[in-house]
């Protein structure tokens, strides 16, 4: 269920049912190297193209474009992250966030909303002329990135809990 996720200062049960009925089990994202353990870098490409945060280079053959934001990958999916983030932002911009304790998940993934304003300022600090809608799509992939740790671990403990629930 979407409980754990509840916990995050600015998202509901809408936004978090959304989320979590669109991307379904994030397990089938997960690609194996020829060990067999977990290859995260192809993994977490699937998961960000699947919502929507894929670059494509912009060219043909005699002429070189820029790089530009694919429009394939799942539109509800790429709507609620751009809302978090953009309610993120405000939060800290109007001094909200500082009263949110950041949210544990897992081993590594701590989720809070100053992380990622943090991340907004820095990338404009270090590029005064980018324009915000891509600095929100930056911030996007890190949320993104994130996310899927963290939904890796939801269900890597739910399965666990679900075998041990089965086994006794």
């Amino acid at each position: 269920g979407y409980g754990p996720l509840l916990r995050y200062p600015c998202i509901n049960a809408a936004r978090a049912t959304v989320l979590l009925s669109e991307l379904g089990d994030v397990r089938r994202f997960i690609s194996r190297n020829h060990y067999g353990s977990m290859n995260k870098k192809r993994s977490l490409r699937a998961f960000k193209k699947y919502c929507g945060l894929s670059v494509t280079a912009n060219q043909s053959s005699e002429r070189r474009g820029g790089h530009k934001l694919s429009r394939s990958g799942n539109l509800a999916v790429r709507t609620t992250l751009y809302l978090w983030v953009l309610t993120f932002i405000g939060f800290v911009a109007c001094g909200k966030a500082p009263e949110y304790p950041s949210v544990e998940f897992g081993k590594h993934r701590a989720l809070n909303p100053n992380k990622y304003a943090d991340v907004y300022r820095a990338i404009l600090a270090r590029n005064p002329s980018m324009p915000k809608r891509i600095a929100i799509t930056k911030v996007m992939s890190k949320l993104a990135t994130d996310l899927f740790f963290v939904l890796l671990d939801l269900e890597e403990k739910r399965g666990t809990t679900a075998a041990a629930s089965s086994a006794a």
